[in-house]
């Protein structure tokens, strides 16, 4: 049965959540998980129930801070280490988007540096924001020990492998040249590389709140920090388990 409703209702309360954090400086949400966890339809999803709260959001990825390819290959083309140390430009991720977003930061970002598909810099214009903005960054390895200590609230979006090792064969065999590729990608380099983030940072017990999104229409709660604000999150949690 899909739980339409209940991930609605989740959605809802997480944006409350976030709404009611108080900063004087927008507020930086994570939003972290796996490759094809579907974070970027979550983040898209709760990018709009916070438009509905009447907030102004910034919406930026992961993706388009991705490292050339001269750096995110140099220790093999399936490396597993180099996919998790190599993959992305966490200096200009700090530049760009912490830092100006953050304490005593100029609100003057970019959303992004460099676009992977292509291999070239996107050479993207600074934008100005409002103070009370609320930026909603979706991506891989965010909880890191580059990135961690910056993140106002943080959401891990947890997906088995098969589940995203299928995902990436329909949305990505054409990006990487055939559903062989990709699973031979996946089973040598993605997998093990997101399971060494996974040994090293535990993301889901580090998270505000963690998400089972097995099923997109069907998420589970599946930890939720001890936030004075997650009163309801708990209820929410309780109601989809049951079901």
């Amino acid at each position: 049965m899909q739980n339409r409703t209940g991930r609605k209702d989740l959605l809802k309360e997480i944006a409350e959540v976030i709404n009611q954090i108080d900063l004087p400086h927008p507020i930086r949400v994570a939003i972290d998980g796996a490759g094809n966890a579907g974070k970027t339809t979550f983040a898209n999803e709760l990018t709009e129930s916070l438009i509905s709260l009447e907030r102004d959001v910034i919406r930026s990825t992961i993706d388009g801070f991705h490292n050339p390819p001269e750096i995110r290959r140099r220790q093999g083309q399936y490396s597993p280490k180099g996919y998790f140390e190599d993959s992305y430009d966490y200096h200009s991720i700090k530049k760009y988007i912490i830092d100006p977003l953050g304490p005593n930061g100029n609100l003057e970002y970019k959303e992004s540096v460099y676009n992977f598909k292509i291999n070239s810099p996107t050479n993207s214009e600074f934008k100005k924001v409002k103070r009370n903005s609320i930026l909603i960054f979706d991506g891989i390895f965010l909880f890191n020990s580059h990135l961690f200590s910056y993140w106002d609230y943080k959401i891990y979006i947890d997906a088995s492998f098969d589940n995203t090792m299928q995902r990436a064969i329909a949305r990505d065999s054409e990006l990487f040249g055939g559903e062989n590729e990709v699973i031979k990608l996946y089973k040598k380099r993605y997998i093990p590389g997101h399971e060494m983030y996974l040994s090293i940072y535990n993301p889901i017990s580090i998270s505000d709140i963690s998400i089972n999104n097995n099923d997109f229409q069907n998420p589970i709660v599946t930890n939720i920090s001890n936030n004075k604000h997650h009163s309801n999150l708990f209820h929410i949690r309780n109601s989809l388990i049951k079901r």
